[in-house]
């Protein structure tokens, strides 16, 4: 008899505890045969099972539930789609120089450099000087888009980078930075026949935080 009722206990509690591991208790809390909730216990690193335990001592092990807390981290860096509003500057305008191969169509080599942000900011990349470039940017090594402009890339002067964004139809990009140190990556792409000729190009970026 004694084994009969603990049976019945392990069938019992494997139910709820299944039920518990889904999130499924359709509005009834659910309980061990005793009269307690079951316990479901995962360990680190991710295990395929779980140990269910109810209060007699019953054990058995669970398929690992699905995460009931979204954990999911927002992306380092992404690409806005236009200029966010511009508070506290934390890295001033920055010329950049990309060596590139002349009179080639190649992309550039990599600019790379560590930046260090005390809050959440929007990074801005522009071209500058001439109206040549586009950019790939990269930040701790994944790609998070390209620059664009409403200019051609035509090698015409465009000025300062905020003119050449404001006035000139300079290729430009805002990005957004969370907080901490981060690996930035600039590349020049898209070269045309008026600008292949340069052998180093130029750009400039800015952090600031946002309003």
């Amino acid at each position: 008899m004694r084994h009969f009722v603990n049976l019945t206990t392990l069938l019992f509690c494997g139910t709820a505890c299944a039920q518990f591991a889904s999130g499924d208790f359709s509005g009834i809390p659910v309980m061990c045969q005793n009269g307690k909730e079951p316990t479901l216990s995962c360990s680190e690193p991710i295990q395929e099972t779980c140990g269910c335990v109810c209060r007699d001592g019953a054990t058995f092990n669970q398929t690992r539930p699905g995460s009931l807390v979204d954990v999911t981290l927002p992306p380092v860096s992404q690409q806005l789609p236009g200029k966010p509003c511009m508070a506290e500057v934390f890295v001033p305008w920055k010329d950049i120089d990309l060596p590139h191969t002349k009179d080639s169509y190649e992309p550039s080599n990599m600019y790379d450099e560590m930046v260090h942000v005390p809050e959440d900011s929007v990074f801005v990349v522009a071209d500058s000087l001439g109206r040549c470039q586009h950019f790939e940017v990269f930040v701790d090594g994944e790609k998070v888009g390209v620059t664009n402009g409403d200019g051609p890339l035509d090698n015409w002067p465009c000025g300062d980078p905020e003119t050449c964004i404001e006035k000139n139809g300079g290729s430009h990009g805002y990005f957004t930075l969370q907080k901490g140190s981060h690996a930035i990556g600039l590349r020049w792409i898209g070269i045309t026949d008026a600008c292949k000729h340069i052998s180093t190009g130029r750009g400039s970026y800015q952090i600031y935080k946002k309003c």
